[in-house]
């Protein structure tokens, strides 16, 4: 199936994604999860945690990493999931190379310029 129909199936097209909120991009990058629980998968940019919370990672993914630069963020995700840390862009990635399975970055870009 291509991208076009996967889209399709989580998103009313004539409404063009306005008005949806995350969680027709957060279900279009579900789609690209590593089937192996063991995998490292990182959010960056994770805000409230919807990615994880909508996707039930933490019951997924025994290595979910939330990574966020708002420290009171930070705080409130440390409450739910062990995996949450503060990290601010461009900074490096807090993980050795080739250790990162899964990287989602969604609604992130804006906040660098």
């Amino acid at each position: 199936m291509g991208l076009l129909e996967r889209c399709r199936r989580h998103v009313d097209l004539k409404h063009r994604y306005t008005g949806r909120g995350r969680d027709p991009f957060f279900l279009l990058a579900g789609e690209y999860l590593p089937a192996d629980p063991q995998a490292a998968v990182v959010d960056v940019g994770a805000g409230s945690g919807r990615f994880a919370d909508l996707l039930d990672l933490a019951a997924r993914f025994s290595r979910l990493h939330l990574l966020d630069g708002n420290e009171a963020t930070v705080a409130d995700l440390s409450a739910r999931y062990a995996g949450a840390a503060h990290y601010r862009c461009p900074d490096p990635l807090p993980f050795a190379d080739a250790t990162v399975d899964y990287l989602h970055t969604s609604h992130l870009v804006e906040h660098l310029i």
